[in-house]
């Protein structure tokens, strides 16, 4: 157990944009955690749905930190809630999602006893718009991850919110990019290329929460913004085998929900890299327009 009066403050940032009926699951589920050396940063991004009005009328009965500022993107609002920190560690948590009550009285005590890592995350249960959990468990065995794990998705990188990383990791590696939308991919490839890994606990530390408006079902996007963040790491040895699954599993996603995105990635395939997938995207194809 971590001496109380010489526990490392732990600061947690939300960024918050239009889930009224979710923020303040989000902000109760870290300030009812059994670790309690924490500082609580919320930015609310412009909010136009009430949530600003939630989160001030939260902020007033729990004294925690909230920002109001005009709607300029996650990234932004990560990057200013990044600024104010004061703690060792850094949570960040998506507004819609929840921490369990003792994920970071686990991580801290992990990374005090294992002061050669630098970020830990672990698992997580899917849950519903009313928080009631709709997919089975998962519990994944613990691992390490370095860049060639996460790039060429060797094993299972950790969601964002599960992370709790050493200041010193944003120090070196820095914050978030406005130019890049797929902040956890990026911020995962970006420090293990700067070296460090990733310990993966066999712990299940959130909860993640599926609803109509998941920026993560807009596949076109999806598409073209990690190709992005492909791009950027294009010296790699592993860059063109990397693109060329992913388009492939791509063009199966398309295949069935838009025609026109499905034949622009198929065009990007060169015929001697088609495969099984390739065959099964052309039947979805011909049968499903």
């Amino acid at each position: 157990m971590i001496d109380k009066d010489k526990s490392p403050l732990v600061s947690v940032v939300i960024t918050c944009y239009n889930h009224v009926n979710y923020i303040a699951d989000a902000v109760n589920s870290v300030l009812s955690q059994t670790y309690k050396n924490l500082e609580l940063i919320v930015v609310d991004d412009g909010s136009t749905d009430g949530s600003s009005e939630v989160l001030d009328q939260l902020s007033q009965q729990a004294g925690f930190t909230v920002i109001h500022q005009k709607n300029a993107g996650v990234s932004a609002a990560m990057n200013k809630g990044l600024s104010l920190c004061s703690g060792e560690y850094i949570a960040t948590l998506d507004s819609d999602d929840m921490f369990l009550a003792d994920k970071l009285q686990k991580q801290v005590t992990y990374l005090e006893n294992h002061k050669d890592v630098a970020i830990c995350g672990g698992g997580m249960l899917i849950v519903d718009e009313d928080g009631t959990i709709s997919a089975p468990k998962r519990f994944p065995p613990e691992r390490m991850l370095d860049f060639e794990d996460v790039f060429c998705e060797k094993q299972d990188i950790i969601p964002s919110s599960s992370a709790l990383v050493r200041r010193e990791v944003f120090d070196k590696v820095g914050g978030y990019s406005s130019d890049v939308r797929i902040q956890d991919l990026y911020f995962w490839l970006k420090v293990t290329a700067a070296g460090y890994q990733i310990s993966a606990l066999h712990d299940v530390l959130i909860y993640y929460r599926k609803h109509e408006s998941n920026s993560s079902k807009n596949y076109e996007a999806v598409y073209r913004d990690t190709l992005v963040i492909y791009s950027l790491f294009e010296d790699s040895p592993f860059f063109q085998g990397v693109v060329d699954r992913f388009r492939k599993s791509m063009f199966v996603k398309f295949s069935s929900v838009n025609k026109k995105m499905a034949l622009e990635v198929l065009n990007k395939i060169p015929c001697a890299k088609w495969d099984l997938k390739i065959f099964k995207g052309l039947g979805r194809l011909l049968f499903k327009f």
